[in-house]
């Protein structure tokens, strides 16, 4: 074999190399894309976090190995009752003692973790990125709330749990209106299975709804124009209702 054939192979075994290379790289940059464009913000904050786009791919992919091992339920009937008088009830108190009112919230996305079957009692950090894997969109304000760094910071408070309110309506199907509060107490709720009893209630809410109280949607800053006097479990009517939802509406537009 002259030089002339093993220069013209090694320039063969040069383009095959450098074609390699460049399919890999192209197939590592789709797939990057893709996790992004399906993680959107939980994508950037584990970017953030790991430190490099190649580390947090190596994270979302073991997310997604590690969630095939879950048993994932829904929340039956009775739960959702459950949680929709709690979150109802800590609606009410948002604007007397916010700081423990986020730590009730703490506690209800907690517990509506648990009885979904995310591992959040053994590793909370763990149970946050397989959340993610399913409800990516709602990963970064179901941490916030899980976690509860505010500082003390009433305005991050109110926006923590408006996002709250909106996860659990899409990841366990709740959604309530002031009228579903209840005055009675309990400060361990628990849900799933045979935990859901009839014995089990919610945080105390006040026994009327005067000027200052939080509205349906915005826990802080807002008022309801119901009539004073009125007992928190009794139902709103027609009208207090629909204006309720008319002045929560605006606010979220």
């Amino acid at each position: 074999m002259d030089t002339q054939q093993l220069i013209i192979i090694g320039i063969v075994v040069l383009v095959v190399i450098v074609a390699i290379l460049l399919i890999v790289s192209a197939r590592k940059r789709k797939q990057r894309e893709e996790l992004r464009s399906r993680y959107g913000q939980e994508y950037d904050r584990t970017v953030r976090e790991r430190g490099s786009k190649r580390a947090a791919v190596k994270d979302l992919q073991e997310r997604e190995a590690l969630h095939s091992e879950l048993a994932l339920h829904d929340l039956n009937e009775a739960d959702r009752d459950l949680v929709r008088r709690h979150m109802a009830s800590l609606q009410y108190r948002f604007v007397e003692d916010p700081d423990d009112v986020m730590l009730s919230t703490q506690r209800v996305m907690t517990e509506v973790l648990r009885a979904r079957g995310y591992p959040v009692a053994e590793d909370r950090d763990k149970a946050l990125r397989l959340f993610s894997v399913d409800y990516p969109q709602d990963a970064g304000p179901v941490r916030t709330v899980v976690e509860g760094n505010y500082g003390g910071d009433v305005s991050r408070m109110q926006e923590a749990f408006i996002g709250a309110r909106r996860t659990l309506a899409d990841v366990a199907g709740v959604s309530y209106v002031l009228g579903d509060a209840t005055d009675e107490q309990d400060q361990h709720m628990a849900i799933g299975g045979s935990s859901s009893t009839s014995s089990q209630a919610v945080p105390s809410a006040p026994a009327s709804t005067a000027p200052g109280t939080a509205s349906a949607d915005t826990p802080s800053g807002a008022h309801t124009d119901a009539p004073s006097g009125a007992h928190a479990d009794a139902p709103l009517s027609d009208e207090e209702r629909r204006r309720a939802e008319s002045e929560r509406t605006a606010r979220m537009e």
